[in-house]
């Protein structure tokens, strides 16, 4: 990514076209890059994927000489916290589809907040929890910048950040966020597929430990890959469920989103959503009349065509073939959250809406399909 020669040196600014694209907390410097407003707009990862382009390494505290909070916007922002392959590139598209917003989808220095997070107070940590908090309130204070000062950010994190949409709403009393998921039943079925047994894996450890934070545990080398997706799904799900149940007051600025109902009523939710996050009335109804060419194209590469009714179609192929695999993994799910304190909640969020629970003993006899 860093190229010294013949570019310039890549100067932090007061304004976003100067990225901070990596961070290196042990040894205390960011990695700069140039970002131009299209590639916010198009790209689904700021990260390796953007390419090669002009970058600099700046050290952390000319950084903040540089960059003191009294030159950088509030920290207040708009975020979109999500369970990973639930529409989350969707959702931005839909809600940055004005020129007043400007995305931020999966910034690569989030992923090393993130995993600095969990190694505060381990023999390997990269900083202590103040030091810490230093690189998170400069994070979230260059993700807020925009061209204009009237514009705003909405941020993206990678799925494996979920470890920081607590102290991200802590911040600052304005920032809202919305945690996106898909109930479990659906989730398997979109992710028992070859296609995205990588995706499983590459998160397998994050998950894991993130679940145990929460009080269950599930040796990875124990579980069958439909188990494997749903310690992924569950990682997520009730991070988002223990926030709510033990802070309630940050109800009113963290909403659950079930993403099967935005595809239901998209403009109505989008519209919803805007309002929620952004505080505007004019701009959530501007978002409402986003352009419908975005729910037909893969929001990740809008070279290909892919619409609700495909998304459906793929799901049931998935569902007739490993019909047997997911029913007993549903079951396991039940039965590995029996004695937990939100385990009524996370029930409610099995699966699909409108759709009962039936008998899980029964069920998973039932035959039809290897986990995969």
């Amino acid at each position: 990514m860093s190229r010294t020669s013949p570019d310039p040196p890549v100067v932090p600014d007061v304004g976003p076209g100067a990225f901070p694209f990596k961070i290196d907390i042990l040894q205390g410097r960011l990695l700069f890059v140039r970002v131009s407003e299209e590639d916010y707009r198009n790209s689904p990862f700021l990260d390796e994927r953007l390419g090669p382009r002009p970058a600099a390494w700046h050290d952390l505290d000319a950084t903040r000489r540089l960059l003191p909070p009294s030159r950088l916007p509030p920290r207040a922002g708009a975020w979109i916290f999500h369970i990973g392959h639930c529409g989350s590139t969707l959702l931005s598209h839909l809600l940055s589809d004005d020129p007043r917003l400007l995305p931020l989808r999966e910034p690569l220095a989030l992923r090393a907040l993130a995993e600095a997070r969990r190694l505060l107070g381990r023999p390997d940590a990269l900083t202590d929890a103040a030091g810490w908090a230093v690189w998170h309130d400069l994070l979230l204070r260059l993700f807020g910048r925009t061209e204009r000062p009237y514009d705003r950010t909405l941020v993206k994190a990678t799925s494996t950040c979920n470890n920081l949409l607590e102290p991200t709403l802590d911040a600052h009393p304005e920032t809202r966020a919305i945690a996106l998921y898909v109930d479990l039943e659906t989730y398997l079925a979109g992710m028992l597929r070859p296609e995205t047994l990588n995706a499983l894996y590459s998160a397998a450890d994050v998950r894991a430990r993130d679940l145990a934070e929460l009080g269950v545990e599930a040796p990875l080398y124990t579980l069958s890959v439909p188990e494997l997706a749903a310690v992924n799904w569950l990682a997520s799900v009730l991070r988002y469920l223990e926030i709510l149940a033990r802070r309630p007051s940050l109800a009113r600025r963290l909403r659950l989103v079930d993403f099967s109902s935005v595809l239901d009523e998209p403009r109505d939710r989008i519209e919803d959503l805007a309002r929620f996050l952004f505080h505007d009335r004019d701009l959530a109804s501007r978002l409402r009349r986003f352009d419908p060419r975005l729910l037909e194209r893969y929001a990740k590469d809008q070279r290909y065509p892919f619409d609700p009714l495909q998304r459906q179609r793929e799901l049931d192929a998935n569902r007739a073939r490993h019909g047997g695999a997911i029913t007993r993994t549903l079951a396991w799910t039940q039965m590995l959250l029996a004695a937990h304190p939100l385990a009524e909640e996370v029930q409610a969020l099995l699966r699909p809406r409108g759709i009962a629970p039936a008998d899980s003993a029964a069920d998973a006899s039932q035959g039809g399909g290897k986990p995969p």
